[in-house]
């Protein structure tokens, strides 16, 4: 167990700069790209165990790590990607972070509009999908949208409760940003025939910045670090404690002299 902020912060640093290889790696070495890619999920997932605890927040933190690795396995390492498993996963996970997000929100009010939220907007999402693309809606389109959506509504309520998840609010805003993008380069095979949708799946396939890795493997770093911010704000709150103790002894025995 790690007790004291000065090796939260050395580990902290050294799982950075180790993520900062795989990106390097994963741009420098020719046919490696999706193996250090995988690399760096992996460590993220690894990084995030270091800081154990038997709590609903940590473990559902946890599991949403190791399913990204299952979904990374379908859609990036393997040859040929399987992207209806990838996507099984993809959502998994969603629901694996919205369970951290509700078990740890102490407001009544919100867990039940969460709740309400959730199922209504994965029915409407889903059935919205099937009735738009219509004999056109095949799994995969269906269960991105579900995923999409609940991924949508985690962001959200991270961000309500920014004070306990503002690590995990970030990177899950990360993470849509860059799946806000593979959405586009995927609208090309339901709806390439509007002119708006073209024009703004075009741009994006001419831009030399791969907006996808640039916003999602930043995504995977922040969720595996909030385990570890959580841990230093505690370290910091004991610290602080320990120190206003010392004071109040040392005030007590001047008070005696």
């Amino acid at each position: 167990m790690i007790k004291t902020k000065k090796t939260l912060f050395f580990l902290t640093v050294d799982f950075i700069l180790l993520e900062i290889i795989f990106v390097f790696l994963m741009h420098n070495v020719s046919g490696m790209f999706s193996v250090f890619s995988y690399a760096y999920v992996t460590a993220a997932c690894i990084f995030c165990a270091l800081f154990w605890k038997n709590t609903s927040e940590h473990i559902f933190t946890q599991l949403g790590l190791i399913g990204t690795m299952g979904a990374d396995f379908f859609l990036v390492l393997l040859p040929e990607q399987e992207r209806l498993p990838g996507m099984i996963c993809f959502s998994a996970v969603q629901m694996f972070y919205f369970i951290r997000l509700f078990t740890a929100d102490t407001s009544h009010r919100r867990r039940l509009t969460h709740i309400i939220l959730r199922i209504v907007c994965s029915s409407a999402i889903v059935t919205t999908t099937l009735v738009v693309l219509g004999p056109g809606a095949d799994p995969v389109a269906v269960i991105s949208m579900f995923y999409y959506v609940n991924l949508a509504l985690n962001v959200v309520f991270a961000f309500l409760d920014y004070g306990n998840t503002g690590v995990l609010a970030t990177g899950l805003l990360c993470l849509m940003i860059s799946d806000t993008v593979i959405g586009f380069n995927e609208m090309d095979k339901y709806f390439m025939e509007a002119p708006m949708v073209r024009e703004v799946v075009m741009h994006i396939k001419r831009s030399k910045l791969d907006l996808v890795y640039g916003f999602y493997l930043p995504s995977q770093a922040l969720i595996a670090m909030a385990p570890a911010h959580k841990l230093f704000k505690r370290l910091d709150k004991e610290q602080m404690e320990r120190k206003r103790a010392r004071e109040q002894i040392k005030a007590i025995l001047a008070e005696e002299e």
